[in-house]
């Protein structure tokens, strides 16, 4: 299952191998200006997205987290 279901009470075994991932949209859109070469003026509008994904091995001590951070910049 790929969605939470609160009436789903089933416990993560051991040697278990679960992707978690999570996607952030950012509803604050950010509108700047361009002069065009004809000197009129073109409203951009963009969005930002990210996308968060980690593996995860479920051992008898505890989560085990297999994937490193790597945080990416993008100038825009």
């Amino acid at each position: 299952m790929n969605y939470y279901d609160p009436k789903d009470k089933t416990l993560l075994k051991e040697g278990t191998v679960i992707a978690v991932r999570a996607v952030y949209f950012n509803k604050c859109y950010i509108r700047y200006r361009r002069l065009k070469m004809n000197g009129h003026l073109k409203q951009m509008i963009k969005v930002f997205v990210a996308q968060i994904e980690h593996t995860v091995i479920v051992t008898k001590d505890g989560p085990v987290l297999t994937t490193k951070n790597r945080l990416k910049s993008v100038s825009v």
